[in-house]
This record gives structure tokens, sequence and C-alpha cells, in this order.
């Protein structure tokens, strides 16, 4: 179920619709307390402004804080990560949820999505990778990585970042 569709200008106030405007899936989530292993902070990659808008707003409101990267942009399309730094963004997340299509694979230069998504890997991050048909790497879903399509449905999203904070904390529910 989708409370609004990727690049829909306006997701639905909450405030002014009531809880039963929302999906179960975020009303049961964010009301149930969320106990430890609520992911504190999801750090959110994705190139495209309107779709991190709406990723953004679900995990918001489904109890996630969240932090937005819009990835590698021009006119090096390289990020601090990539040049062997520590992202400070990734750092303090405990899950990241990646487009794997960047402007820098869009742009055909810099660091490409694939090369973000080891990194995160290496810092021992659970990511959630969103691919389309189209993309080059197609990464295969271990204890560490999941895939869901680029657009994902809003429960399907909820579900793996819940997933993901539970193999973190050692979890089940």
């Amino acid at each position: 179920m989708r409370p609004w569709k990727l690049g829909a200008t306006t997701p639905p106030d909450p405030s002014k619709q009531g809880p039963t405007a929302l999906p179960h899936t975020l009303v049961a989530w964010s009301t149930a307390g969320m106990g430890t292993n609520a992911p504190r902070t999801v750090l959110l990659v994705e190139h495209d402004a309107q779709s991190r808008l709406v990723l953004g707003e679900w995990l918001e409101g489904a109890g996630c804080t969240i932090e937005t990267c819009p990835g590698p942009t021009g006119p090096g399309y390289t990020c601090i990560g990539s040049r062997g730094g520590r992202c400070p963004l990734a750092d303090s997340a405990d899950v990241v949820v990646l487009d794997l299509r960047l402007a820098s694979d869009i742009a055909m230069k810099g660091t490409p999505a694939w090369h973000l998504l080891t990194y995160y890997m290496t810092l021992g991050k659970p990511v959630i990778a969103l691919v389309g048909d189209d993309d080059p790497v197609h990464p295969l879903p271990d204890e560490q990585v999941q895939v869901l399509p680029r657009a994902p449905t809003f429960d399907e999203l909820i579900a793996a970042v819940r997933r993901a904070t539970q193999r973190t904390t050692g979890t089940r529910s």
C-alpha cells in the first residue's frame, strides 16, 4: 500500500486527515513504541529530489530520523567517502537506503552508486539498495544488503528498514 505515489507534489498531511488516513503499517509502527530495535537514523541517498522527499516522509512518519544526501554531484561527481575520507552522514546512520542510480551514474563520471554500496558495507552498515531493471549492477541480497525496486511501496520500504534494524540489534519480531 502506498499513501501517495512517487512523483506526487504533496504527501498527505496526517494531522489534517487523522490516523486512519495513514497506511496501517505506519500507524502500527509509529504508535507501538518501536522498542529498542527502532532505527535512530536512516541515511537516504537519492539523487531525485521528489523521490528523496517522498521516501524521507515515509521514513520520518514511521519514527525514523532521516539524513538525506543526493549522492555525488557535479562537476566532479565524487564524495568524501569515495576520496578516502569518512562520511559523517554514514558514520551517524544505523541504516542506509541507497538508490543505485545516482547523478554520477547518469553522467557516467565520478563515483558510481555501486562504489558507495561497497563503502557503506565496509563500514558495517545495513544497506537497502533500490534498483531498476536497467541498472548495470544488481547486488545479491545477504545479511547486510537488501534489494528493493527503485520505487518501493511504503510497506516494502518500512519492512526492509525493520529487518535491517533487527539484524543489527539481533532481535526478531
